[in-house]
């Protein structure tokens, strides 16, 4: 499975949306730098931050999704947490993430 493009997450079924966050938890958590995807390339604050473009979408249908997720240290529940050096105040996240999408 790949990213959407980050413009067409409205446009996105409940179903794909919801595949859609299950995928970036997946590569938050256990699949982070198990596979070749382009994600991985980029700063990790980068597929959080695009997570929380998923997350917001999926809350303004009216559906929830585990507070846990919006903690950007937050890798799973197998992996549970992970305190960084890296913050926002490092980085300067572009509008469009990634350039694939």
């Amino acid at each position: 499975m790949n990213l959407c493009h980050q413009e067409d997450i409205q446009k996105l079924t409940t179903q794909e949306l919801f595949q859609q966050h299950n995928y970036i938890c997946y590569l938050r958590g256990d699949g982070w730098q198990k596979e070749q995807h382009y994600v991985f390339d980029y700063p990790y604050l980068y597929l959080y931050a695009f997570h929380m473009h998923v997350i917001k979408e999926i809350e303004q249908r009216g559906y929830s999704v585990d507070p846990l997720w919006k903690d950007s240290c937050f890798r799973g529940i197998h992996r549970g947490y992970e305190i960084s050096m890296l913050t926002y105040d490092d980085l300067d996240i572009p509008i469009h993430l990634y350039k694939e999408n």
